[in-house]
């Protein structure tokens, strides 16, 4: 695994590609990193459920990207459904504050949906994602992360979990993800050596 405090400025393509040959996803069943980032609306963020609620974080690009805003407008307009599964989200970049209230705006989010930013290059290694540099037409300026979804249960292990290294992959399926734990959830219950099943878990 890649040491955090070796990471590279933008642009350090030699060290970069160096950190990222070590590049080390997380794994299903795990729990996941105590990570903390600031939200919009003030105040500090652990991105680790420790409620009775499972969570969805959505991981995205950024503002400047189109994919992301899709997604995340495609996740707003199923907001009534996660309610009634009791299921939080939470989107989360590696954007300055500004530009996550600007997302806020531009989509118009409701106030309770977190919106998480500021998340570190150090940040992003230790959560397994894959990182792009910005290039010279964008506005971007500081490194980001590549999509990801993750589905955390209430206790802060990870249900599932899906990767992309490129602007189209990564891309939540909502219905799916709900189907999904509702499923597992109520086999666990009518079948509990159900509930000790972990998908995607094996060792590689």
């Amino acid at each position: 695994t890649p040491d955090p405090s070796s990471l590279p400025a933008p642009g350090n393509k030699q060290t970069f590609s160096q950190i990222m040959a070590h590049h080390r996803t997380l794994t299903p069943g795990q729990k996941f990193p105590d990570v903390v980032v600031p939200k919009v609306g003030g105040g500090q963020f652990s991105l680790r459920p420790n409620s009775t609620k499972p969570r969805i974080i959505v991981v995205y690009r950024g503002l400047f990207c189109p994919f992301c805003k899709a997604t995340v407008i495609g996740v707003r307009d199923k907001k009534q459904k996660l309610d009634d599964a009791g299921v939080e989200v939470v989107f989360l970049s590696s954007d300055t504050e500004d530009a996550a209230k600007g997302l806020v705006t531009e989509l118009g989010l409701p106030a309770d949906m977190t919106v998480a930013y500021g998340l570190t290059p150090a940040q992003m290694v230790e959560l397994g994602l894959y990182m792009s540099d910005p290039y010279l037409q964008m506005t971007q300026k500081q490194q980001f992360s590549e999509p990801a979804t993750v589905m955390l249960n209430p206790d802060g292990t990870i249900k599932y979990l899906e990767y992309s290294s490129m602007p189209m992959g990564g891309r939540i399926n909502v219905d799916n993800y709900l189907a999904g734990y509702a499923f597992s959830t109520q086999n666990a219950k009518e079948h509990p050596e159900f509930g000790k099943v972990v998908w995607g878990s094996l060792p590689q």
